[in-house]
């Protein structure tokens, strides 16, 4: 009787704890876990997730039917809400892998990983592009004199006129007319025509960060008696060694003799393969040929900025612009495509020499017409160091569309003009350092100036009219008949 009381006690607990735990007592652990963490979930999405771990986990789960009808109702508004991004997509296949959308939500992921792979790819090309334009700018920067150089060692070599005024050799060679003429403007005289060029680099040095240099170019043309008879391509200051340097970036001491052959040896095998590029005619010119000095042009430097993007190849315009047909945006001009400017259909500049007074103001032909005894008095002024070197003006290059009269608007500033240089005594090129050649009515001469590294000299090519044959007398001719 008294165990009977306490059996009936422990039955009546157990009956009370299993009714106050509802019906967990007829399902499993993990199966209550799964359903409460649905209860439990923080936002949507979570429950969304602990719903499909739940189907997925109790397949005969206690609430699985009411789950998954409540799964079905919400798979098209969740689709809807998440299909915009790659991440809403990836958000809703976790919750419905087996959802009316699932096939599309993977379509969708694949066009945008596709989409994103190209992307990828792009962004790459994009890269790799920019890198070789950079790299192949600094070939272009590294490179500009040698193709300058390249350029108008040609042109002036195949200038038709030769002997003539400048006006007929502009007309007869429109490609030279258009060059010479462009920017920076050629300053003429009677007796020469000259443009200026300036280049800043830097030479990186061992051991140190780099030496800062610039390199001056002078294309001059000579005339005599207004007639084209000679063209200079002329660096100053030893500029073979500054030609060398930008090239080989290696700096050159001009006090160190080995180091100035190096660049001097260099600099004339880059030239004499210019000649010989003219074709077979080329011949050796006679071994007793003297160089004339070279002098200083009369005509100084302005001073103003000019643009040099019609003749300099390294200028962007140059390099980047214009692509010939059927080639790319990226494709690489030849050399003539980079250093001539844009084609019309004709020459732009057909000049005359200059007329101006002492005070560099421009005059009449007749008002600077001397007479013979001030003719004489200037011819005995000029055998005399008067100091005095006129400084001519830019000549006006008219462009299309742009009035002849006047290359200003009235009123307008003039360039600032540098001080001229300072005369000098012509400097002759050293002996073993000129090289002769002869092209049917040409004279071609590569030369290196010598002297210490304090005196200015003269680098460059001459390409000079030969002088006529000269034609027999009569006496020679009856001479030679009497012979015969």
């Amino acid at each position: 009787p008294k165990h009977s009381r306490a059996c009936l006690a422990l039955l009546a607990s157990v009956l009370l704890v299993s009714a106050s735990s509802g019906c967990a007592i007829f399902t499993s652990k993990g199966d209550y876990a799964d359903y409460r963490a649905i209860r439990l979930a923080s936002d949507e999405q979570a429950q969304l997730l602990a719903m499909q771990r739940y189907v997925a986990r109790h397949p005969g789960g206690h609430w699985r039917a009411s789950v998954q009808a409540t799964r079905e109702q919400r798979d098209v508004a969740s689709f809807e809400a998440h299909k915009a991004t790659r991440e809403g997509l990836q958000d809703y296949l976790r919750a419905f892998p087996d959802g009316v959308f699932a096939a599309q939500a993977r379509s969708r992921l694949s066009a945008i990983a596709l989409i994103d792979q190209r992307k990828q790819q792009e962004a790459a090309h994009a890269q790799q592009l920019a890198a070789e334009r950079k790299q192949r700018e600094a070939e272009l920067a590294r490179t500009w004199v040698s193709r300058f150089v390249g350029y108008w060692s040609r042109t002036l070599s195949a200038l038709s006129a030769w002997g003539q005024a400048i006006p007929e050799v502009a007309q007869q060679n429109p490609a030279f007319s258009r060059a010479f003429g462009a920017e920076p403007r050629p300053r003429c005289t009677r007796d020469e025509c000259v443009k200026y060029y300036t280049s800043s680099y830097g030479v990186p040095v061992p051991g140190g960060t780099r030496v800062e240099r610039s390199l001056s170019l002078l294309l001059r043309l000579r005339m005599k008696d207004g007639k084209l008879e000679r063209a200079e391509l002329l660096l100053p200051e030893r500029g073979f060694s500054r030609w060398f340097e930008i090239e080989q970036r290696r700096a050159v001491v001009d006090g160190d003799p080995e180091a100035r052959t190096a660049a001097v040896q260099w600099a004339q095998a880059a030239l004499l393969a210019l000649v010989n590029a003219l074709g077979s005619d080329v011949a050796p010119g006679p071994a007793d040929y003297v160089l004339t000095p070279i002098d200083r042009p009369a005509i100084g430097p302005t001073g103003e900025l000019t643009d040099v993007t019609a003749e300099d190849p390294s200028a962007p315009r140059n390099r980047l612009s214009n692509p010939q047909p059927g080639q790319g945006p990226d494709a690489t001009p030849d050399v003539a495509e980079l250093v001539k400017p844009d084609e019309r259909p004709a020459a732009d500049m057909v000049f005359a020499p200059l007329q101006v007074d002492k005070n560099g103001h421009a005059a009449s032909p007749a008002a600077l017409a001397p007479s013979a005894a001030a003719a004489a008095a200037a011819d005995a002024e000029a055998t005399q160091p008067s100091g005095e070197v006129m400084v001519m003006a830019p000549l006006a290059v008219p462009k299309e569309g742009e009035s002849t009269a006047s290359p200003r608007a009235p009123g307008a500033a003039q360039p600032a003009v540098a001080p001229p240089p300072a005369a000098a005594e012509p400097v002759a090129a050293a002996p073993g350092l000129t090289r002769v050649f002869q092209w049917h009515s040409l004279r071609l001469v590569v030369f290196a100036a010598a002297g210490d590294a304090a005196s200015p000299a003269y680098d460059g090519l001459v390409i000079e009219r030969l002088p006529p044959p000269v034609a027999p007398t009569a006496a020679v001719r009856a001479l030679r008949s009497a012979r015969h």
